[in-house]
């Protein structure tokens, strides 16, 4: 296996791997440091089934059901689809607006996923881009006034679009607004 860093600041790709098949203790070992020093990895050519993705996501640790059951993998309610396709019957794909604003994966969970696991099965014709921040990087360029004052701060994360005023419900996800109504209803706040 070999990692190659994409940037000074994050990322780095990785080669030499099947991640269609367990991984040795060394291997996954290595894999795991590269993930703690770059945030991002990419590996590519890879072609997981359902169950595939969930047997290499397990051996991360205990995998996390999503919230949207309804847009979950038919193999795997494990696999959550994000697609802006629709149906000919006007049905979503997918969840059409997983990611149409800045968001960090599950920080509305007590305690939140460690790692997030993409794949890429269908490129759109639009949208679809995926973008990273290195938040230790954005934190360490900050003044030492800055870094005080925001260190005792603290936020607000909640699953719910309805609980922010800064983003709005996608109109083309069909069922958005009721499940997101729903979800400010019944989940908590995580501070």
């Amino acid at each position: 296996m070999e990692v190659t860093p994409l940037s000074d600041v994050m990322g780095a790709e990785v080669t030499g791997v099947d991640l269609s098949v367990p991984m040795d203790p060394a291997t996954l070992a290595c894999l795991r440091d590269a993930f703690l020093t770059h945030q991002v990895l990419v590996v590519r050519d890879q072609h997981l089934t359902p169950k595939q993705q969930v047997a290499f996501s397990s051996q991360w640790g205990d995998l996390e059901t999503p919230d949207n059951v309804g847009h979950t993998h038919g193999d795997s309610n494990q696999v959550m689809i994000l697609s802006n396709e629709l149906r000919p019957d006007g049905s979503a794909v997918g969840v059409v607006d997983g990611g149409d604003f800045w968001h960090s994966d599950s920080s509305h969970h007590v305690v939140p996923s460690m790692i997030t696991i993409l794949q890429s099965i269908r490129h759109p014709a639009r949208g679809g881009d995926t973008e990273f921040c290195n938040m230790y990087a954005v934190f360490d360029a900050l003044g030492e006034e800055t870094k005080a004052k925001i260190g005792e701060m603290s936020g607000i994360h909640h699953v719910s679009k309805t609980k922010n005023k800064r983003v709005t419900i996608s109109p083309s996800r069909p069922g958005a607004k009721d499940f997101y109504e729903l979800q400010a209803g019944t989940r908590d706040e995580v501070i």
